[in-house]
């Protein structure tokens, strides 16, 4: 559920949206009305989103299957396992599916290193984790 503005979000808008002499005209208001409606949207498609994913990963079969699918994508020297770089390509990817700004660089060597394995690598199994982890983190972000 979006939490409700707060007056001081209420005189923001109003503040952006209003003329030189404080008052909102008819455009105006129409453009900050469309932009609050895009923000719904967008926060509705979200949810719908999670709500998905959130079956997705209770599906271990489909899950299982499109994590080695998706491996498989990203795994482009055939070594069974991602570098940094491979790791990289796909951590973007699955931020751009879900329609948000993927994590800098630093986060992404956080998510590489704490999927690692004993052996410091990131094989079919801890790419598995890493995208659980990513897609309940989306989930926990969007619920409604």
């Amino acid at each position: 559920m979006i939490p409700p503005p707060s007056e001081r979000d209420f005189k923001q808008l109003y503040t952006a949206f209003s003329n030189q002499k404080g008052q909102l005209e008819l455009e105006n208001f129409r453009a900050a009305v469309r932009l609050v409606l895009q923000h719904v949207a967008l926060n509705y498609r979200r949810v719908e989103q999670a709500q998905a994913l959130k079956e997705f990963l209770k599906d271990e079969t489909s899950f299982n299957q499109k994590v080695l699918e998706g491996f498989k994508k990203f795994d482009t020297n055939n070594d069974g396992n991602l570098d940094l770089k491979e790791a990289t390509e796909a951590i973007n990817f699955v931020y751009s599916l879900l329609k948000i700004d993927p994590p800098n660089s630093q986060e992404v060597q956080r998510i590489y290193r704490a999927v690692q394995n004993q052996q410091g690598k990131v094989g079919v199994n801890e790419f598995k984790s890493g995208l659980r982890y990513i897609l309940q983190q989306f989930i926990a972000n969007h619920k409604h």
